[in-house]
């Protein structure tokens, strides 16, 4: 049976789960849970209802995703913090529904309940008329629900992400963070600084190319009016883009890898209109000249064709979905392991690089030129403010 999932695998700790915990730069990360009430549930548009409903009782199970952002941007509205309808009216397309399921590290047939909660959950939704199927599968290794969900808010790629809904105690709960309530209400969309979504350089932190990729997609969608995109960060992105090209690792022409194609092609390939609008903002920012859709997929196929990169398959098996679990799992270690390795044997030769891209500091960076090791480990200011939240008005990129 295909299931047409591709699965993010997140890892929760094992330490003991905290509503207020430690993230990146020592900053605290708040975590505030509200019951779904009833003048919350009422303002969601039935699609989103009918999928709470067929749910309802769920226990360990957390939905994220656009109906988590929905159940978020409800309560903003029914507060009156929210007044923007245009993004409101482009959240509400639900077609999948983002899952987590929370099991316990311990477990020894994890195999048998993955399935098991699969079918079952599908089963609720076909019987409830939704047409929606699971689509996106999270599994997450974690000691308890409050684990989980804190695994999840710290492993999300934009602020805007930061929210989810649990099925606890008989009653749904929305868990967010301040921040992604107050971007919500704002429209802005920012990349959090997490592995995978951000790349150094020099220890300055800019877009990896997932996360460009997802930066802009909300931007196509609507769902932000604005992206936090700096244009010094763009510059040290093609940079790295350019020595990638040198050493052999990304093809010529391939500005943003195979996300290239994920973006036109699987994200907006049945929206023309969408399309369009992805392409004139791929060609502003730099990375085509290119502006017919189609002209652009067929570039990107036959420079990726040869490639080594490898595109995500939207056809899985229930059994291959749990088998990319475990792979995953494995090649985390590995990489973790490897990194760690290659820090221990290199022979350092600092460069010293003087940096004021960013217009506010000038920052003297000790780099090694052979594994791009800070001398001085510290975040640079740029990197600080991104991180509390001291955003400058002038960085934004936004739809004209």
């Amino acid at each position: 049976m295909a299931t047409g999932w591709k699965i993010k695998t997140l890892f929760g700790s094992r330490q003991n789960s905290s509503y207020i915990i430690k993230g990146m730069a020592n900053k605290l990360l708040q975590i505030n849970t509200v019951d779904l009430k009833d003048d919350y549930f009422n303002a969601l548009p039935k699609n989103v209802q009918d999928i709470l409903l067929a749910l309802k009782g769920q226990e360990n199970l957390c939905v994220k995703g656009g109906v988590a952002k929905l159940c978020l941007m409800a309560m903003l509205m029914t507060e009156g913090k929210l007044k923007d309808n245009a993004r409101w009216q482009a959240q509400q397309k639900i077609n999948d529904i983002d899952f987590i399921f929370i099991f316990p590290p311990e477990i020894r047939d994890l195999r048998e309940r993955f399935i098991e909660r699969y079918q079952k959950i599908n089963n609720l939704l076909l019987a409830k008329d939704c047409h929606v199927q699971p689509k996106d599968i999270n599994i997450i290794d974690a000691v308890s629900v409050k684990e989980g969900i804190r695994a999840i808010l710290e492993a999300n790629d934009l602020t805007i992400n930061e929210e989810t809904v649990v099925f606890d105690d008989g009653k749904w709960k929305i868990f967010f963070t301040p921040t992604a309530a107050s971007h919500l209400a704002k429209g802005i969309g920012v990349l959090n600084p997490k592995p995978g979504h951000v790349w150094k350089s020099a220890g300055r932190i800019f877009p990896s190319s997932l996360g460009m990729i997802r930066l802009l997609k909300f931007l196509v969608r609507g769902n932000v009016d604005k992206i936090y995109l700096p244009k010094w960060r763009l510059d040290i992105y093609f940079q790295h883009y350019k020595k990638k090209v040198e050493t052999g690792e990304w093809p010529e022409g391939a500005t943003l890898i195979f996300y290239s194609l994920v973006f036109i092609k699987n994200y907006f390939g049945n929206n023309p209109e969408l399309q369009n609008k992805a392409m004139a903002i791929l060609c502003d920012l730099g990375f085509t000249p290119i502006l017919d859709p189609q002209a652009y997929i067929k570039q990107q196929e036959g420079i990726l064709e040869n490639h080594k990169g490898e595109l995500e398959s939207n056809d899985l098996t229930i059994e291959e979905v749990f088998g990319r679990y475990l792979e995953l799992k494995k090649r985390q270690e590995d990489n973790k392991t490897k990194r760690q390795a290659n820090l221990v044997r290199c022979i350092h030769e600092y460069k010293t690089i003087e940096c004021d891209l960013c217009g506010k500091n000038r920052c003297i960076i000790e780099n090694c030129v052979k594994c791009e090791r800070n001398k001085n480990p510290s975040p640079l200011p740029c990197t600080l403010r991104m991180w509390m939240g001291d955003l400058d008005p002038n960085d934004f990129y936004p739809i004209e």
